[in-house]
């Protein structure tokens, strides 16, 4: 076989290569492996038409060109059928909960459709033209090197194509099928890079996670928040709690979009900043992302969840406090140690607060409590577990607020609220479909 560019067995062997490649990998890195093998393509095509558009295909080349045909065909299949395993996979994760979702992934799904209905047109159409032609040889006609083919040869070889041969550029645009496997697998396959992007986040959380350990204090208007109680705070009672561990900042508009593809937040453009506009449920939906991505040895420890109203405030107050007024005598004076506001009782020291602020900030630049937690007064108020309800006198020990009831407890205060609202005493509640600018989340990890 005469060659223009080289012959068709090698460029044949080389597009061939690059299929098998594909189906032989298709399910390891996917993103990358079929991005390279692109340019791959686009490379053999632009050195095929660097001196002409047309090339005639001898019938020999009809066994390889059917051959490559099921090679693709081959991977459609495979592929349509892990598409429809991670649409139903995906549907039966995301249910109602996550419409969105599963709305941007049927709308991909009748794209990519779409694309390999044209590819199965393309394909039609190179059968028609590789059909046995009416010609004297299978042989192509001569060539001169390019650097000697003028444009009388040029017309003379466009006529014989239009009448016996075949256009390489439109015989390869079957090979069309890479690109929307690239486009789906770059755009869509965001099912396999986001499971890492999610993965990540969980251990990158759990890196800032703080260990609190178990112990007692007096929950609600303690003596130091006297002169601001409100009558929800009362009466003050005893909690013992076991150990836990809490995240040192709030969640981040970055872990956020990271976990869950998008940023909802008003204040955009500050990934440091914590994330806000989310709801109770929209907090549940990321966490149980993570709690899915979490890695074996993460999962041995424990499960995110979003702290209760006890476990917040006793993180808040800097962990255990004087119980009684023996223990307030006692040596240990750092029971002692409960302020106004988390970390201290100046709140320009330890809080982002309506004084100072017409914005959320980046996290864990005001003064930690003795914890070494952030912004647990102000910033944002931070959703907790547990359904609202009104304080019980009698001790209590790990408890998870109201059995029942519409409203979820949120604490903190945030950058829109006085000082009063930041204390680590004071409780707001709200519906936990509701989003505001203000509100946001930290995470514990318990077993």
């Amino acid at each position: 076989m005469e060659t223009i560019l080289g012959t068709w067995d090698d460029f044949y062997l080389e597009i061939s290569t690059i299929v098998a490649r594909t189906a032989q990998n298709m399910l390891v890195k996917i993103d990358e492996l079929i991005s390279n093998q692109v340019v791959n393509i686009v490379n053999i095509l632009n050195n095929l038409n660097k001196n002409s558009s047309y090339y005639y295909i001898p019938d020999d080349a009809k066994n390889t060109l059917q051959d490559l045909q099921k090679s693709l065909k081959q991977i459609y299949d495979t592929y349509t059928i892990i598409l429809k395993f991670k649409l139903q996979k995906s549907l039966r994760e995301t249910a109602t909960r996550n419409r969105k979702i599963s709305r941007e992934f049927i709308n991909n799904l009748n794209s990519f459709t779409s694309g390999l209905t044209i590819y199965a047109d393309s394909f039609d159409d190179v059968s028609a033209h590789l059909a046995p032609q009416d010609r004297k040889s299978s042989k192509p006609p001569k060539s001169k090197p390019h650097s000697e083919v003028g444009n009388s040869d040029n017309q003379t070889a466009k006529s014989k194509e239009s009448n016996s041969g075949y256009s390489l550029t439109a015989a390869l645009a079957g090979l069309g099928v890479i690109g929307l496997l690239i486009w789906w697998f770059t755009g869509s396959s965001a099912n396999n890079s986001d499971a890492v992007e999610v993965g990540s986040t969980a251990v990158e959380i759990s890196h800032d996670l703080v260990l609190v350990p178990g112990g007692s204090f007096m929950m609600g208007c303690t003596a130091e928040q006297k002169q601001y109680c409100e009558s929800a705070e009362k009466p003050a009672h005893k909690v013992t709690l076991d150990s836990f561990y809490i995240s040192k900042y709030e969640v981040t508009q970055l872990q956020w979009e990271k976990v869950m593809g998008s940023n909802p937040s008003s204040n955009v453009g500050c990934n440091s900043c914590p994330v806000e506009n989310v709801s109770w449920e929209d907090v549940q939906a990321f966490i149980d992302r993570l709690n899915a991505a979490l890695p074996d040895s993460l999962k041995k420890t424990g499960v995110y969840r979003l702290p209760t109203e006890a476990e917040w405030e006793y993180a808040a107050r800097g962990g255990a406090t004087a119980t009684s007024p023996k223990e307030a005598r006692g040596k240990n004076k750092s029971l002692n140690n409960s302020f106004v506001y988390a970390g201290g009782n100046n709140i320009e020291d330890v809080a982002w607060y309506s004084s100072n602020s017409n914005s959320t900030h980046p996290v864990g630049q005001k003064q930690p409590n003795k914890l070494g937690l952030y912004d647990m007064s102000g910033n944002v108020w931070e959703w907790c577990g547990d359904g609202y309800g009104d304080y019980q006198s009698n001790p209590q020990a790990n408890p998870r607020g109201a059995a029942s009831g519409s409203y979820r407890v949120l604490r903190g205060g945030s950058w829109t609220n006085g000082a009063v609202n930041c204390r680590v005493a004071y409780r707001h509640d709200n519906t936990p479909t509701y989003r505001y600018i203000n509100y946001g989340f930290r995470v514990v990890l318990v077993p």
